[in-house]
């Protein structure tokens, strides 16, 4: 049982170091002109730019939360302070 893994291990090692050339698709390869390679540009570019517009999305909710707060409570900076039972404010 162990020679017959052994021997299949020694044969699979044998296949994985084989000078075989590899076979690309046109996109990986092939003409960077060729239809296939200009849509899976296109469809990079495409969910790029997706991706930037829900980030760009997140941080304009968090800079309008900021300046909303800002407005609600009537500062003008943007310290941090900590109000303390006593409501006496603290750095």
């Amino acid at each position: 049982m162990k020679k017959n893994i052994a021997t299949l291990i020694v044969a699979i090692s044998s296949l994985a170091v084989l000078p075989i050339s590899a076979n690309a698709c046109t996109v990986c390869f092939g003409d960077p002109n060729s239809a296939m390679t200009q849509g899976m540009e296109m469809a990079i570019w495409t969910l790029l730019g997706c991706i930037v517009t829900v980030l760009a999305a997140i941080a304009g909710m968090a800079y309008y939360f900021v300046r909303r707060s800002i407005r609600v409570n009537g500062r003008t900076d943007l310290n941090l302070e900590i109000l303390n039972d006593s409501n006496e404010v603290t750095p």
